[in-house]
């Protein structure tokens, strides 16, 4: 026999003996129901966010002393974090002073990184495979829920062979 708290946390009464209004203010049930219902309901503030900083969302790139994301780029974020992934632009580079010469571009690299919110990005660059062309970058599909990232991929032809 189920038992559930009903009126005074002091007294337990069967749940058959309890009225329909009775058993939804019971706070044992109540809590209960509502838990997953409060879960779903919050996943998106859990969850991670890939969007191109397209015209109207320059706002929503990162700031901080080194932040160098532009209209065209990458934002991936979480509840904590924030980062920028560069775009396929012709020269797009970090800032004026990263990479000169005929490679010296680095689309598809990590620009900025900070807590979000806190505006507080120092990274200048991270590219860990180097700079150079690439092929493209986008929003990669991902199968885990909750989950977002950005590929930047070379191909063979790009780089003229493997």
């Amino acid at each position: 026999m189920g038992m559930s708290w009903a009126g005074s946390l002091h007294e337990q009464i069967p749940s058959e003996e309890l009225g329909l209004s009775e058993r939804l203010s019971s706070p044992l049930l109540t809590m209960k129901s509502l838990l997953p219902i409060l879960l779903l309901s919050c996943a998106s503030a859990w969850s991670a966010e890939v969007f191109e900083a397209a015209l109207g969302r320059e706002k929503d790139l990162p700031g901080g002393k080194e932040a160098d994301g532009i209209r065209g780029d990458f934002v991936l974020r979480s509840d904590k974090v924030e980062a920028v992934i560069s775009q396929n632009a012709p020269l797009r580079r970090a800032n004026m002073s990263t990479f000169y010469g005929e490679d010296g571009v680095s689309p598809g690299c990590l620009y900025d990184l900070t807590l979000r919110g806190a505006a507080n990005d120092q990274l200048v660059i991270y590219g860990p495979c180097g700079h150079g062309q690439v092929s493209y970058v986008r929003s990669a599909n991902v199968k885990e829920a909750g989950s977002a990232a950005v590929e930047s991929v070379t191909t063979a032809a790009k780089k003229r062979g493997v």
